[in-house]
């Protein structure tokens, strides 16, 4: 109890910056952008009945003494509390799938995607939307790492809250009945320290303070450094995990239980802790920016008509003729959009525009010889005022041979470096 009184009469001009995230819900509610999911609830449920006694209570009779009653009702302790708040008692992917997804997938998903890379830089050709895919596929794999080990540090932290949580459960019996709105708000904490699109929304900055200096501050600034702006950002998501530098609490409805969470003897490691989830979260920030701007970059190039580096594109190798090359990529993609293995080749739709080749590949060379072969027959495709009807024709024998080959399997491995992957 000493570390709770010690926490709350502490003051600091710190502190003081924190006091925004915890107004009162007349005002602004501090976790306007967090999520809301509902506090759990427990099945079992003890009436306080002991058997043969009626109303929880046993009478007890002594001579020259006054009947006294022994109270035998259950503890105070809302029946909606948890019994522990760490991790895995918040969140689970059997209760809520979707928190879940959005905070400790990231547990597993690396593995995984590893997975899905190593199949994906196998295949002997690319669509669009499987190179794109790909080459995001790879640079998922540092942000995935970054995001699991934020789950690590939460996991410590949250071990330390857990502590402080039945401190407060052993000393109060939760007679302010504050437990059962904690799960909310811890869940809340977690997924935006996890978020990815937090700061999508330019009017996040309006439910973030009444402080109009720090409004101005956040709204007005624009950064050189990125690093400046990404720590900000990390502060910011790591704000309502920072309750113990708060000087006074106006959400009544935790301001009881949030002292007790992070004893005093605790507060060194916590703020550890903390300050090692501010640089992950910074670092992941930085990571979908810079994801989401580089494949938006490879896709725009490719649309305006450049061959990635380490690729060539079978539209090129055919026959100099706009028109043929349109109608082949078309019969062709009808062909290829049939059911084949999807972990050996990519998957087709019905109208690709162009497919890619690893430079140098057998493919490549195979393909290059058969393409050239049926040129030699065709010759009058290279005329502009060939019918539409030769083209059909001549399409559609070229694709079956054409499928015949991109589906052969090869075992195939990729001779460029996908890491190389560009314009």
């Amino acid at each position: 109890m000493q570390a709770r009184f010690e926490q709350k009469g502490k003051k600091n001009n710190k502190g003081k910056s924190f006091l925004n995230f915890f107004k009162s819900r007349e005002k602004m509610n501090s976790f306007k952008n967090l999520k809301d999911f509902p506090a759990e609830t427990t099945d079992e449920k003890f009436d306080g009945n002991v058997p043969g006694t009626p109303n929880s209570a046993i009478e007890i009779k002594d001579s020259g003494l006054e009947a006294e009653k022994l109270d035998l009702s259950p503890s105070k302790k809302s029946s909606e509390a948890l019994n522990s708040i760490d991790i895995d008692s918040l969140i689970s992917v059997e209760k809520d799938p979707v928190l879940w997804r959005a905070t400790l997938v990231y547990e597993v998903i690396g593995e995984q995607n590893a997975e899905s890379f190593k199949i994906r830089s196998n295949y002997p050709w690319h669509t669009v939307q499987s190179l794109l895919t790909l080459e995001n596929t790879r640079l998922q794999m540092e942000l995935y790492q970054v995001k699991g080990q934020q789950i690590v540090l939460l996991r410590q932290i949250f071990k330390i809250l857990d502590f402080g949580y039945h401190n407060y459960l052993d000393e109060t019996e939760d007679k302010f009945e504050q437990a059962k709105h904690l799960p909310k708000y811890l869940r809340s904490c977690i997924e935006t320290v996890m978020s990815d699109s937090f700061f999508d929304s330019a009017s996040f900055i309006g439910s973030l303070s009444h402080d109009d200096q720090i409004k101005r501050y956040l709204e007005t600034s624009k950064f050189v450094d990125e690093q400046q702006e990404f720590r900000l950002r990390a502060v910011i998501q790591l704000q309502p995990l920072r309750f113990h530098q708060a000087v006074e609490f106006n959400d009544l409805s935790l301001s009881e239980v949030l002292p007790y969470l992070c004893p005093h003897q605790d507060l060194p490691e916590y703020d550890t802790l903390l300050a090692k989830l501010e640089e992950r979260t910074m670092k992941s920030g930085f990571l979908v920016k810079r994801i989401k701007e580089h494949i938006t970059k490879l896709r725009l190039a490719i649309e305006a008509g450049e061959i990635p580096v380490g690729y060539t594109s079978l539209r090129s190798l055919l026959p100099n003729n706009e028109a043929f090359r349109t109608i082949l990529m078309r019969v062709l993609s009808a062909e290829l959009h049939q059911g084949y293995s999807l972990d050996k080749f990519p998957k087709c739709t019905t109208e690709e525009p162009d497919l890619f080749i690893p430079k140098n590949s057998t493919l490549e060379a195979t393909l290059t010889d058969k393409i050239g072969d049926f040129s030699r027959i065709y010759k009058k495709l290279h005329e502009k005022n060939t019918s539409s009807r030769l083209f059909e024709s001549a399409a559609k024998s070229l694709a079956r041979e054409l499928k015949s080959e991109l589906l052969r399997e090869r075992g195939y491995q990729l001779e460029s470096e996908s890491s190389r992957l560009g314009i």
